[in-house]
């Protein structure tokens, strides 16, 4: 393994580090201690990322994996973390995690603490310590955004209140995934709006069908047969679509070169991102262009 580790300092990297001040508040307010935030970021494929704790965290700790890998090590145990993976450490235990040196994770991370996440945790026990694979959560990323930018501006005890509130509920849409979904199933919503929202973020990524399925928790054929009826499009078709559509955009709107956009769409062969456009479009992306 390569000596150089680095714990912060990631290009593209967001982070608000809590003052000492602004936690014992958090701490004593009669409705933001029994759960509050600490220290929270993203960390963007985060080269060389590792942390040591030999005694824990005095919080606890969420990772959500949303690309690249890395590995957890708790209680003697190794994890492995891919994508869609979540991990809780609860505080006071002793732990290391690490980005994987040839594709590095990008997480979302936040430390968080009070009574009601000790009992949180403490009854949820089998949720913690372990690696649960719960796909890309869009909405979870949203919140995170959002929660991201109370901490971050931390303008009035409303909005850290508030702010509190939202990590209550972002830790536990996490630990209350399975039951969420199966609810969400039941109904007949939300699977087929979370795979388009997946593809669409991650339009510039060269997915295959396995990686697809995968990241759904699904086997293929249950995946691309549910998707089948609920679109009326095959899966594959329909990605490939989004992706020739935003090559279409990347051509009218912007000066990049027909390599650099098909980079960005997830082509990693310019020939064949060309061949691939003229079937769906009826014309070469050069010709477009200039049509």
């Amino acid at each position: 393994m390569d000596n150089i580790t680095i714990k912060e300092g990631f290009p593209g990297q967001q982070i608000v580090a809590m003052p000492k001040k602004l936690k014992k508040w958090l701490q004593t307010d009669a409705v933001s201690s029994p759960f509050h935030f600490g220290d929270l970021g993203y960390y963007p494929n985060a080269h060389y990322h590792q942390r040591y704790r030999k005694k824990g965290s005095e919080e606890h700790i969420f990772i959500y994996c949303t690309s690249g890998s890395g590995w957890i090590e708790v209680n003697d145990t190794h994890h492995q973390i891919q994508p869609g993976m979540y991990f809780i450490i609860p505080k006071n235990t002793p732990h290391r995690y690490g980005a994987d040196i040839k594709k590095p994770w990008s997480i979302y991370w936040l430390h968080f603490n009070g009574s009601s996440s000790d009992s949180l945790l403490r009854t949820h026990e089998e949720r913690v310590n372990k690696a649960f694979h719960v796909g890309y959560q869009k909405k979870s990323v949203d919140l995170f955004e959002q929660l991201f930018s109370l901490a971050d501006n931390n303008f009035s005890e409303a909005q850290l209140r508030y702010a509190c509130i939202l990590t209550y509920k972002f830790v536990s849409d996490f630990i209350f995934y399975d039951h969420i979904k199966e609810v969400a199933l039941e109904q007949g919503q939300n699977l087929r709006n979370a795979i388009v929202d997946f593809l669409m973020a991650n339009i510039d990524q060269p997915l295959t069908a396995e990686d697809i399925a995968k990241a759904f928790n699904y086997s293929r054929s249950h995946l691309f047969n549910y998707f089948k009826q609920a679109t009326g499009h095959s899966l594959m078709y329909y990605f490939n679509l989004k992706k020739i559509q935003k090559a279409c955009e990347f051509l009218s709107y912007t000066d990049l070169s027909i390599k650099e956009i098909s980079l960005k769409t997830g082509f990693q062969d310019q020939l064949y991102f060309s061949r691939v456009f003229k079937k769906y479009i009826g014309l070469s992306p050069r010709a477009y262009r200039n049509k």
